[in-house]
């Protein structure tokens, strides 16, 4: 019976843990600013980040990033340089799981037609 009450708050824990990180689509997003940081003397967040600021709020926030490391920072950087330059909304998706108190983090960007 023990095994069964440890077992029972084990999965609770944990499934607890996985409700609260979440991926957050946002649609018809203008973006405000584009832009990147490499290394700042002032260990600022953003630093060798990029950074997108949108015109309205996508999971609470208007500004979203991803590492210059990113796996997918060319495709980020390709997709948010064509929509500022022809002034094309995008859909953005950001993964709330790893936030900041101004910015959540980039999980996709894709053009909209």
């Amino acid at each position: 019976m023990k095994n069964l009450k440890t077992l029972v708050l084990f999965l609770f824990v944990f499934s607890s843990f996985s409700a609260l990180s979440a991926t957050v689509d946002c649609h018809n997003i203008k973006l405000d600013l584009v832009a990147v940081e490499g290394p700042r003397d002032d260990g600022h967040f953003f630093q060798n980040k990029l950074i997108l600021k949108m015109n309205k709020q996508c999971s609470g926030k208007i500004y979203a990033h991803a590492n210059l490391n990113h796996p997918a920072f060319n495709g980020f950087l390709s997709a948010a340089l064509s929509a500022k330059a022809t002034g094309q909304s995008v859909s953005v998706s950001v993964n709330t799981n790893n936030t900041t108190i101004s910015s959540n983090q980039i999980a996709y960007i894709a053009l909209n037609q």
